[in-house]
């Protein structure tokens, strides 16, 4: 599950649906005082040493709400956000002994992509900047460079 998921996005949204053995040794620092990817890091660290089983039967009911972190929108949520997805993608490419995102996979990752892409270069600070991997920022920039030329396209058509 890590190596074919975890490692490119959060295949568990909903922790509510899950039953697992409680572990205490599994919660670290960054997963407690994590606000946006606590639970994908938690999962990656479970898998590490569990076992996990699937069932795509209707057991649970998930609601959104305007106070989920999901809703939130503002840059610093923003950019906390990214920081937590790099670090949960970067653990589970850990784990998985996966090095740098490669062409064949990038694909998987087009959800981050078009996140950094629609992020104002205003909001990504040296600081943040510095934590995205070489790779994700050239795929950002191929991503974008797409978009572009397919706009063009359909203006010129």
């Amino acid at each position: 599950e890590v190596c074919n998921y975890l490692c490119y996005r959060n295949t568990i949204p909903n922790a509510s649906a899950v039953v697992f053995k409680k572990r205490d040794d599994l919660f670290n620092d960054d997963i407690i005082n994590s606000r946006f990817t606590g639970d994908w890091q938690f999962w990656v660290n479970y898998l590490k040493v569990g076992k996990i089983g699937f069932t795509s039967e209707e057991l649970s009911y998930h609601r959104f709400h305007e106070n989920a972190t999901r809703a939130k929108k503002d840059t610093d949520s923003k950019l906390l956000r990214l920081s937590e997805r790099l670090k949960a993608i970067k653990d589970g490419r850990a784990f998985c002994g996966k090095g740098m995102i490669t062409i064949k996979e990038s694909y998987k990752y087009k959800y981050l992509f078009k996140f950094i892409s629609e992020l104002e270069i205003s909001m990504l600070n040296t600081t943040i900047l510095r934590t995205v991997p070489i790779d994700i920022l050239l795929y950002t920039l191929l991503y974008k460079l797409s978009k572009f030329r397919y706009k063009v396209i359909n203006k010129l058509s």
